[in-house]
């Protein structure tokens, strides 16, 4: 009795344990009613335990899967630390090259400031020697102190101007740089997430056909072994079992390029015409919200580890 119960490998643990519970008591559940039917009375036992079997078998291979997922979901977790690193350094290196070019801005204010003061001091000290009345020389000190306010003035505007433009060429490149790290990044992203997906797909497929082996090795059953037609290969049955768990695990399809910018197929009528479908997702990032999470990689997840299609993720 071959017996399948297909759960979304995108599963929480308790929904894993939910699944596997529900398999075990649908198989008990089918052995009874087979037996009512008296079609194998004969065999109550044999095919009970044979449905437990297979339906504890089906668990171990989605426990496989979670397991690969969460090797998967580490290993991204690992990348966004370095490029969070990555990121801390190069904000140092903006708050760095903005307080240099602050100083070197004041200085060259501070140089030009003091050249000019110097210039219309010796101005004033030439006009002072001349003989003159006191009322003119009073005249010429209001004069002198005019100009050295102007000058001042002139020095702070033109310092702030000087500043403004700093400003923005110093935006400017940090901008370009965060471009191009954020680019980098994204693309080293999806490489790691395209790799180790295909990676963990190999190793999941090898220790599942492994296990499945060694399994049939030790199975004291081995009439049964034979029945099935197995003798160390592994059964049509179980290929697709093996294979069903593979795709569950890479149930999103990725790539290792960034995907391009293009215009959308249809109207949001056309995917719902309704916001009311999006209460439960809403409600649901709102508990999220509500929580902290140590990385995007943690938040992402959260988020849309509940989501049915592509529609509620973008929601």
């Amino acid at each position: 009795m071959h017996f399948l119960i297909v759960c979304e490998c995108n599963t929480r643990p308790h929904e894993l344990l939910t699944s596997i519970y529900l398999s075990i008591y649908l198989s008990i559940y089918l052995s009874i009613y087979l037996i009512l039917l008296h079609s194998i009375s004969n065999c109550f036992y044999l095919n009970l335990f044979l449905s437990i079997y297979l339906s504890i078998y089906l668990s171990i291979y989605l426990s496989h899967s979670v397991r690969k997922r969460e090797a998967l979901f580490d290993a991204q977790k690992k990348l966004e630390d370095q490029m969070r690193e990555e990121e801390d350094e190069l904000l140092m290196s903006f708050q760095k090259e903005r307080k240099a070019e602050n100083q070197r801005l004041s200085q060259e204010i501070e140089e030009e400031w003091e050249k000019q003061l110097v210039e219309l001091t010796k101005k004033f000290n030439d006009k002072s020697r001349k003989k003159m009345a006191d009322i003119d020389k009073k005249t010429m000190t209001l004069q002198f102190e005019s100009q050295k306010k102007d000058l001042e003035k002139s020095m702070t505007l033109k310092r702030e101007r000087k500043k403004k433009s700093m400003t923005l060429r110093l935006r400017e490149i940090e901008q370009q740089k965060t471009s191009t790290m954020v680019q980098r990044q994204s693309a080293q992203m999806l490489k790691l997430v395209s790799e180790m997906r295909d990676e963990l797909r190999v190793e999941l497929k090898k220790e599942l056909i492994q296990e499945k082996q060694m399994e049939e090795e030790e199975d004291s059953y081995s009439d049964i072994a034979n029945t099935n037609g197995t003798d160390g290969v592994l059964s049509e049955m179980d290929n697709i079992r093996i294979e069903e768990v593979i795709q569950h695990f890479a149930s999103v399809p990725t790539s290792a390029e960034m995907p391009p910018i293009h215009p959308p197929s249809c109207r949001k009528h056309d995917l719902y015409t309704d916001v009311s479908v999006f209460t439960d997702i809403d409600e649901h990032v709102i508990k999220v919200a509500e929580t902290d999470q140590g990385s995007y990689t943690e938040l992402i997840r959260q988020l849309t580890e509940s989501c049915i299609g592509d529609l509620e993720k973008a929601r």
